[in-house]
């Protein structure tokens, strides 16, 4: 693959302990330079407020229906409307139609450790404004709040969300916005946040990912063969195409996760052919971001301990480590300061990643730092742009684009499994149109892929 760098002004600094292999700080066709190193409230019509309190098992909710089914207290919200919510509760699930809701946490502490259900959900695509008054805290449960093909807006002062046992915050088909506020995602087993468009416009967000599993080798060398009854998972190269065959679903531990992933879905069976095509997006504008995946597992070109075995490309994957921040479309950071801890990519997009303004960009580690087909770094003709900082185990910064394709055994497993299950993925790297462009800023890229570090996952070390 041919691959050339032209560089005229972007201050761009490589620092390695050792290139070992095809271990690269850059990796692109083509690289460019330029010449130069809220509040969300309800609407008018959602004039009806309704004050609702918590104590222990007990919610009161006048004008609400109210039920109780194993041990769980469901509240109806069918009417467009302000939800006051006040005191401490345990338990609660409330359900909400295809209307405009805006919930204000007046200082809630919610405990749903026994619950499997979202605080707040809705399956019918509502809008979910959420004003956060004090703190707030929800534990357990599927996670804080789920709108599927609906809105989820944020704002106010301060929420935890703890140990959610899904996405903390999800809108399948929808979008999830915050635009202030002090946000905590602490050991959420799902992504923090899933949605098919992400946008943070402010504030300060938290989130740690971890994986129950994470110190399971799920991944061993050797090509899978079909009709073979191994629990696990193998991956295998043939040229430019890499194959996944997986068994075992390890689930998606994101700090941040956008839009639907474009593929192709085939079936053994001589179903028809299923074309999906990529969409969504991931747009940060501002506030303060933390991330941290490394609880998921690890992905790494070497192993010390005892028990792994390396994948046929030769690294190895332990657990089910993920991205810190990945969108199946295009990721626009235009400000903010990030800082990320990844048990594999920092930042991933299967389009483009777009970084200007006064980005301040630090991966404290990763196995990549930065993939996507097309990056931009900076603005043509600007004398100031972001500041990038990369510790990566392999690539620093990678353009790479790839087409999917997902081979089902049959249709039938496909629907059975939600499509997470008994399928072998092949992706086929692009040859073309991989393209860098460095305008204006700094970028600080250390590889470290010798010195040995101890690394703790859970259930394991």
């Amino acid at each position: 693959m041919n691959r050339s760098i032209i560089a005229k002004g972007v201050a761009f600094i490589y620092l390695s302990t050792s290139i070992m292999g095809t271990t690269l700080p850059v990796m692109a066709d083509t690289v460019e330079t330029g010449e130069e190193s809220v509040e969300v409230n309800s609407s008018s019509e959602n004039s009806k407020t309704y004050d609702i309190t918590f104590e222990d098992s007990s919610v009161t909710a006048p004008e609400l229906e109210v039920t109780n089914e194993d041990s769980i207290t469901y509240v109806t919200i069918s009417e467009s409307g302000t939800y006051k919510l006040s005191g401490s509760g345990k338990n609660v699930c409330f359900d909400v139609a295809k209307v405009e809701a805006t919930f204000v946490l007046d200082n809630v502490t919610m405990d749903n450790t026994d619950a499997s259900v979202y605080f707040i959900k809705s399956s019918k695509g509502a809008t979910i404004n959420l004003q956060l008054s004090g703190e707030s805290t929800i534990t357990g449960g599927e996670g804080a709040i789920s709108s599927k093909n609906g809105e989820i807006n944020i704002s106010g002062e301060t929420l935890n969300v703890y140990s959610s046992t899904d996405d903390a915050f999800k809108s399948k088909g929808g979008t999830v916005c915050i635009n202030s506020g002090n946000i905590t995602i602490r050991d959420c087993q799902g992504d923090g946040i899933q949605a098919e468009n992400v946008e943070i416009n402010d504030g300060e967000v938290y989130i740690s990912t971890y994986y129950d599993n994470a110190a399971t080798g799920y991944y061993t060398s050797g090509q899978y063969s079909s009709g073979s009854s191994t629990a696990y998972n193998y991956l295998w190269e043939n040229g430019d195409n890499k194959y996944e065959r997986v068994n075992t679903d390890t689930g998606s531990h994101k700090g941040i996760k956008a839009g639907t992933k474009g593929k192709t879905i085939k079936f053994e069976d001589g179903t028809d052919d299923i074309e999906i095509e990529s969409s969504g997006s991931l747009k940060i504008s501002g506030g303060t971001i933390v991330i941290d995946t490394s609880a998921s597992g690890l992905k790494s070109n070497k192993v010390t301990s005892s028990g792994y075995t390396a994948t046929s490309a030769g690294n190895y994957i332990i657990g089910s480590p993920d991205d810190a921040i990945a969108c199946n479309a295009d990721i626009e950071i235009s400000g903010g300061s990030l800082t990320l801890t990844s048990a594999d990519d920092g930042i991933s997009a299967v389009g483009t990643v777009t970084i200007t303004g006064d980005t301040d960009i630090d991966i404290l580690s990763a196995y990549e730092g930065i993939e996507g087909q097309t990056i931009i770094v900076g603005e043509d003709g600007s004398s100031s742009g972001p500041e990038i900082n990369i510790n990566s185990n392999d690539d620093g910064i990678n353009t790479s684009g790839k087409t999917l394709t997902y081979t089902y055994d049959s249709y039938d497993d496909y629907e059975e499994y939600d499509g997470d299950l008994y399928y072998t993925k092949q992706s086929k790297s692009a040859t073309t149109g991989n393209d860098l462009y460095f305008y204006s800023g700094n970028i600080t890229i250390n590889i470290d892929s010798e010195n040995e570090q101890t690394v703790e996952l859970p259930n394991g070390s």
